[in-house]
């Protein structure tokens, strides 16, 4: 391991691809997996973090709309 923070582009592109699915639980967990292996103190500049932050919140109103509806 390069004591780096791991790339957000791959979980970005699984996140998409969760999404699209409607795969809302996965989609979160993905994402905070990358949370707890990246915090904010080992996180380099980019926009893709703060989105993937951005699309955590998203899916988890959609997880709860879609809980409401059943």
């Amino acid at each position: 391991m390069s004591g780096r923070e791991p790339a957000p582009a791959y979980t970005h592109r699984a996140a998409v691809i969760y999404r699209r699915r409607k795969d809302y639980d996965a989609e979160i967990a993905i994402i905070e997996r990358w949370c707890a292996a990246c915090p904010p103190e080992r996180r380099g500049p980019g926009a893709t973090q703060q989105e993937l932050l951005t699309r955590l919140e998203r899916a988890k109103e959609l997880r709860a709309k879609r809980d409401e509806d059943q």
